[in-house]
């Protein structure tokens, strides 16, 4: 009889150390769990990316043929944007002066993607803002090269020294002609056009220039001209430039379209050239002054990378970027400049020069 009560203890305490045992390894079960849980409960936030651009930095879209350039203002973290305005080279070459006071805010991953080159940075208190006047002082400035007809070699002109300000062109009507043909150039404008002054069209890849005959210097904003388009000219774009007596230079570089000879068909809204593109719409049709908007332009023929510009009369706005191009489909960026309230045709030039024009597109309001 002891002996069975004997080992019913045993079994008993057996027992309980069993229980024991079983309630430790629950409460470092528990425990490890909720270790682990505030582990993983612990995320890190990535941290925002950091602007590229500081004050005075002068930058510019590598893939616009623009003769300006963007200068940074300031930067807003709070709002991540960018204050830019448009900043102008002087005469002789160096960055800069601004037009007018106008600015504008630009959300930075867009003005980041457009403006990829970063060309020099100056302080913006010494920007001046408005045209500079001409100075007194004689200014050494080197012309554009001169190329003599074909086969012969390419020949640089003399250096030069005068004193005045180097013309400055911003836009030509029409802005494109035929191998073969003879185009009247209506309105050359700009500034600081003298009279006597020389025109010519100059394409890198051709050896032989293209001088205009008939050059008339109505005002220092407005030249007429007659261009005399050789047959065999190379087809593409090229750059204008206008020389005063006094040997300033000033340049409009891709300003110029020289396409195929061949002749255009016209219909109510559309002109396009043979083989060529052709538009059907844009979207959005609406704009405002100083917005940077994002245009859809559909059609047919479209081939990867074209030009597209929106032209009002002798007022053209070039792109800003061509972001994505399809047969049928073109994503274009603008910036729409102050004081451009009207009507404005959408072009499109694919690289081989053949255009379509849709006349009306795009209304543009202040």
């Amino acid at each position: 009889m002891n002996k069975n009560h004997l080992i019913a203890s045993l079994l008993f305490l057996l027992l309980v150390l069993a229980v024991f045992l079983a309630g430790c390894s629950g409460s470092q079960s528990s425990s490890g769990t909720a270790s682990q849980a505030g582990v993983s409960g612990a995320a890190t936030t990535a941290a925002s990316s950091s602007p590229l651009y500081q004050a005075g930095d002068i930058l510019e879209n590598p893939k616009s043929g623009s003769t300006s350039a963007i200068l940074i203002l300031s930067y807003d973290a709070g709002t991540d944007t960018y204050t830019r305005a448009f900043i102008y080279p002087n005469s002789g070459g160096s960055w800069g002066y601004r037009m007018d006071s106008s600015t504008e805010t630009m959300d930075r991953p867009t003005l980041e993607k457009i403006y990829t080159q970063k060309i020099t940075n100056i302080p913006v208190s010494q920007v001046p803002i408005g045209t500079p006047s001409p100075t007194a002082t004689p200014v050494p400035v080197t012309t554009v090269p001169v190329y003599t007809s074909l086969p012969t070699t390419v020949t640089t002109a003399t250096t030069t020294s005068a004193s005045g300000a180097a013309p400055m062109i911003r836009s030509i009507t029409p802005y494109n002609g035929f191998t073969g043909t003879t185009v009247s150039i209506t309105a050359l404008t700009g500034s600081n056009f003298v009279s006597g002054a020389t025109v010519q069209i100059v394409n890198p890849g051709d050896q032989s220039n293209i001088s205009a005959s008939s050059v008339s210097v109505v005002s220092g904003s407005t030249i007429t001209c007659t261009f005399a388009i050789p047959s065999n000219a190379t087809i593409g774009t090229w750059d204008v430039y206008v020389t005063n007596p006094s040997g300033y230079v000033g340049k409009y570089s891709n300003g110029f379209i020289v396409n195929q000879g061949t002749s255009t068909s016209t219909t109510a809204n559309t002109t396009t050239s043979s083989a060529g593109p052709t538009i059907t719409s844009i979207s959005p049709t609406t704009a405002t002054s100083l917005q940077h908007l994002e245009f859809t332009v559909t059609g047919t023929n479209f081939v990867v990378t074209p030009t597209v510009m929106l032209t009002n009369g002798p007022l053209t706005i070039n792109d800003q970027m061509v972001d994505t191009t399809t047969p049928t489909s073109i994503t274009v960026w603008f910036t729409i400049p102050s004081s451009s309230d009207g009507s404005w045709n959408v072009v499109v030039t694919n690289p081989g020069g053949a255009t379509a024009t849709l006349n009306n597109a795009v209304t543009i309001s202040g």
